[in-house]
């Protein structure tokens, strides 16, 4: 798995965090929206986003002033959800996620 971002690409999609819009919004290679994974109450406050080599997307999330990582199927279905308790809320998504 790649180091986490803000937006990511996997295969022929970009994946990218919509903190405000509590999701993750994915796009073809021309800009066109596809398709949007999460939601308000599932991934509040996305802040990191990578795609496994088999296709899970791994969301980082900050709601509740906790980190949680939520995992979907590549077409947006959840999957599982883990919280991290031992790790601080901070502004580095990249370097929390990888802790988990």
């Amino acid at each position: 798995m790649a180091e986490c971002k803000l937006a990511c690409f996997s295969g022929d999609e970009f994946y990218v965090c919509d903190f405000k819009g509590h999701c993750v919004v994915v796009f073809d290679v021309n800009g066109v929206f596809i398709r949007r994974i999460g939601q308000e109450g599932v991934t509040n406050f996305p802040n990191g986003i990578d795609v496994s080599d088999h296709g899970d997307v791994l969301v980082g999330d900050s709601h509740g002033n906790r980190f949680h990582v939520t995992v979907f199927t590549r077409e947006g279905v959840h999957i599982s959800d883990v919280e991290c308790p031992y790790v601080k809320v901070c502004t580095y998504p990249s370097f929390i996620l990888r802790m988990c």
